[in-house]
């Protein structure tokens, strides 16, 4: 996958530390999970319907509300690297991305954006998410349209991490420092995706735009490209770019 970013710089360590630092990766951060404080790394996706990565990034931060505009732009010049010029068509994401000033940012590009305002564990509004965008976002959410839609994020992104993570067993990142660790993501994110191509036979098309017939899948069923589908997405379509929500698609070491 081509690099979107210019090459992380390593952490510079001061004279004399503010606190308690890890003197074997300093880069690294104490970061709260579900399962207590762990010292590691935040790690990125962004996934297409075909469960295949056009993103990956390492964040040091707990919070994914800092992440969504980042992962978005970086999908966004993966795939303009790719040659795809179409914009995704929607973008999904769980309570922990979201930020207003980056879903209005994202909108005014022409991609719209569906995320819930509230935690599954919230049975009423958070003080503060009432009105205005998150209410629009609740009413959106509650339409047949909305609900069919955003459904689909949990069985295209959660899906990603369980298979680098339990099937490959890749739950501890081997390198050390922020650079290292990102290089590490995005060859276990690169590997994701050679082996969806290669369980799903696809082949790129020929210089006349056809398929050979060996790309055929079982059954004579042939399958999408799924570059395509990503590239094709519109608003309102279902054709939609994921988001990992950090306490799931988080790695540590």
């Amino acid at each position: 996958m081509t690099g979107a970013r210019a090459n992380i710089k390593p952490y510079p360590l001061p004279e004399k530390p503010a606190g308690r630092i890890n003197v074997t990766d300093p880069d690294s951060r104490n970061l709260k999970t579900t399962r207590g404080w762990v010292q590691g790394y935040n790690a990125q996706a962004a996934v297409t319907p075909e469960q295949i990565v056009i993103a990956a990034e390492i964040s040091t931060e707990s919070l994914d509300t800092g992440n969504l505009e980042p992962m978005v732009n970086t999908a966004g010049a993966e795939l303009r690297s790719a040659g795809v010029s179409a914009k995704p068509g929607v973008i999904l994401a769980d309570a922990g991305y979201w930020k207003n000033d980056a879903i209005e940012t994202i909108v005014s590009q022409g991609i719209q954006t569906l995320i819930v305002p509230d935690a599954d564990s919230r049975k009423e509004p958070r003080p503060g998410r009432r009105g205005g965008l998150y209410d629009f976002t609740r009413r959106v959410l509650a339409t047949d349209w909305g609900k069919e839609l955003y459904l689909k994020r949990q069985g295209t992104v959660e899906p990603v991490f369980g298979q680098i993570k339990a099937n490959r067993g890749a739950n501890r990142f081997l390198r050390r420092g922020r650079s290292a660790v990102r290089s590490e993501w995005r060859l276990l994110t690169a590997t994701h995706n050679l082996l969806k191509l290669h369980s799903t036979n696809w082949r790129p098309p020929d210089a006349h735009g056809c398929r050979p017939a060996a790309a055929d899948g079982p059954g004579g069923h042939r399958p999408r490209d799924p570059s395509a589908r990503a590239a094709a997405g519109r608003q309102g379509s279902g054709d939609t770019l994921r988001e990992k929500r950090a306490s799931a698609g988080r790695r540590r070491r």
